[in-house]
């Protein structure tokens, strides 16, 4: 832990000493008091991806408390990360490299998927949301590296290439999900969650929230369309080919919602071609739903050869 500033180095050496050996409620002090004191002191003590290694304080300490069964404190932690790197987004976003901003999608669906664990749908959704335009924003728009091009759905590392950086996190023994970061997931997941609320069963949804979502699917679209016109056809973004599928899904989704069932039928029709060609799997069976739902007949699989 020598590479770690001394103001937070003993104490994460004793959370880390106290997890391993079974204490969480010993382990989750230590990293606490990191925590608090990587907010307190100058952040260029941390040197190169500061934010990557304070919100791996918050990670960890994020993690203890969620093996110790105390997923509210938990979900707390996660959030004062994320708004201290979202801070950082809407003042001064060129001190943000690409691992940080990684980091940042990363902890915005953990977020997601903790809510939606908790029956916070509202909070689901806000996080979804803030991923995947961030998934938009940053990745598509700024070309950041999102994994290797013949896989749509290749999980982006938020990992440095600094090798001193790159082995304080290491140290820190961060879940899979805080340092390979799967950009496809949050956009696969925000479709599914529009698509559980414009189920027929579910409660009815105001106008102003369909107001609301439509026009952020929509514009989610029209990034993505923008960015695939942009990119190279012999090399194509393979992050920009999932969005393109999970944003039309989620504008026919809206639409259905709104009881236009045709021009929902065009856009999940879209939506199931556009996973077919790129191999989406998730978005084929959410799209092939869908249709049925709306008495669409989709191709069944082909007849096994005799």
């Amino acid at each position: 832990m020598t590479l770690w500033p001394p103001e937070v180095r003993t104490d994460l050496r004793g959370g880390l000493k106290a997890r391993d050996k079974g204490d969480l409620e010993l382990s989750a002090q230590f990293i606490q008091r990191a925590w608090e004191t990587s907010k307190i002191v100058p952040i260029e003590l941390f040197k190169k991806e500061p934010y990557l290694k304070t919100s791996g304080i918050a990670i960890l300490l994020a993690s203890v408390l969620e093996s110790a069964g105390k997923h509210e404190k938990a979900f707390d932690v996660y959030l004062d990360a994320l708004t201290r790197i979202q801070q950082v987004t809407e003042k001064q976003p060129q001190l943000l490299g690409g691992p940080e901003k990684l980091r940042a999608i990363a902890i915005s669906y953990k977020l997601a998927e903790m809510a939606a664990d908790l029956e916070r749908p509202e909070e689901e959704e806000r996080h979804l949301v803030w991923a995947v335009e961030a998934i938009l924003r940053s990745v598509l728009q700024l070309g950041e590296p999102t994994g290797r091009p013949d896989h749509a759905s290749e999980a982006g590392t938020a990992l440095p290439s600094d090798m001193d950086t790159r082995t304080m996190i290491t140290e820190l023994s961060l879940p899979e999900w805080a340092t390979k970061t799967d950009v496809a997931a949050p956009l696969e997941a925000l479709g599914a969650f529009y698509a559980q609320a414009g189920r027929v069963d579910q409660p009815r949804v105001t106008d102003e929230i369909l107001h609301q979502a439509e026009a952020w699917a929509i514009k989610g679209l029209e990034i993505t369309m923008q960015a695939k016109e942009q990119a190279s056809k012999a090399n194509p973004n393979p992050t920009c080919e999932v969005a393109f599928a999970v944003s039309l899904f989620n504008v026919a989704a809206m639409r259905r919602m709104a009881k236009d069932n045709e021009e929902a039928k065009k856009l999940f029709s879209l939506s199931l071609k556009q996973s077919k060609a790129i191999g989406l799997q998730s978005g084929i069976e959410h799209a092939e739903d869908a249709l049925k739902q709306l008495g669409v007949a989709t191709d069944p699989p082909p007849a096994p050869r005799t």
